[in-house]
This record gives C-alpha cells, sequence and structure tokens, in this order.
C-alpha cells in the first residue's frame, strides 16, 4: 500500500510537529522552569505533552503572554513573539491530531511548513544562546563550588 502525496504531505507535517516543534516547546520550558524547579515532583517537561507544557507556560509565574490573536487562533506570519510561536504550535498540533482525513494538499502543507518551520528553529537558536551562558554559570558556580570545598577540607584539617 502506497501513501497519496497528501497523506505523505500530513505525515511528514504531524513529524515536524510532533518531533521538532515539541520539543521546541519543551527546551523552552525547561529554560523558564528548569527541571530543578520541579524538585518536588517526579517529572520532566519529557513527560509533558505540547497541550500541556503551553498550558503550564500560559499559567505558571512567569506568565507567558498570548499573541494578539489569543491562545486559540492561528497567530498572523509576522508575529515572532514567544507567545505566538507557542500558540502556532499547539493549533497545528491540534489541527494534525483532530484531522479526520489524514491528508494535506501541497499548497496547504507548504503554508503550515512554513508557518511552523521557524519556529522552532528560531527559539531553540534564542534558547541555545541563552543555555550557553546558563553553561557558562553553572561552570563558575561549580569551579567555586569546588574551591569552596577546598577550603572547608583545609579549615577542617586545620
Amino acid at each position: 500500500m502506497s501513501l497519496t502525496e497528501e497523506e505523505s504531505n500530513f505525515f511528514r507535517f504531524y513529524f515536524l510537529n510532533l518531533k521538532i516543534a515539541t520539543k521546541a516547546a519543551r527546551v523552552y520550558f525547561d529554560y523558564v522552569h528548569p527541571p530543578g524547579g520541579l524538585a518536588s515532583q517526579s517529572v520532566t517537561s519529557a513527560d509533558f505533552d505540547t497541550t500541556l507544557t503551553v498550558c503550564l507556560l500560559r499559567n505558571l509565574q512567569p506568565r507567558e503572554s498570548a499573541s494578539l490573536t489569543g491562545w486559540d487562533n492561528l497567530p498572523p506570519p509576522g508575529d515572532t513573539s514567544i507567545g505566538a510561536d507557542l500558540t502556532r504550535v499547539k493549533w497545528y498540533r491540534n489541527q494534525s491530531v483532530h484531522s479526520k482525513d489524514g491528508i494535506l494538499s501541497l499548497t496547504d502543507f507548504n503554508k503550515c511548513w512554513g508557518d511552523l518551520e521557524s519556529d522552532p528553529k528560531d527559539m531553540l537558536l534564542e534558547l541555545r544562546s541563552c543555555n550557553k551562558s546558563q553553561q557558562e554559570l553553572t561552570e563558575k558556580i561549580n569551579n567555586h563550588q569546588s574551591a569552596l570545598d577546598v577550603l572547608r577540607t583545609n579549615k577542617e584539617r586545620a
């Protein structure tokens, strides 16, 4: 059994949304709410689906701001805010999951792909620079902690 072009388009877009866009939303969630902040629970963002991730980002402090069209409507292509990016991820995820026929025309595929493709890439690039700074700070903190441990050990021996 071979897939039609429309079915193939649907699966390719679904994969982009499921694997790439959802990962971008989780990476952003982990940046805003580091896993250590969930210490009282034995969960990580990897346990969350797209809807829950976006819901938590909308409701946990600091709350993410919605796009101009709100959380439930597809934002215009020019809106590149984090809220708009998250709304697109959730909106397209819902469109894919609730599709009754599992097809996507080439025209719709190109539009959807273009709308969603830049969001995860832009979010991940922005977060990569933030994560690099965060990693540098973490390394400095760890180095200082090691130096303090050495001083503490030397003091206890004296």
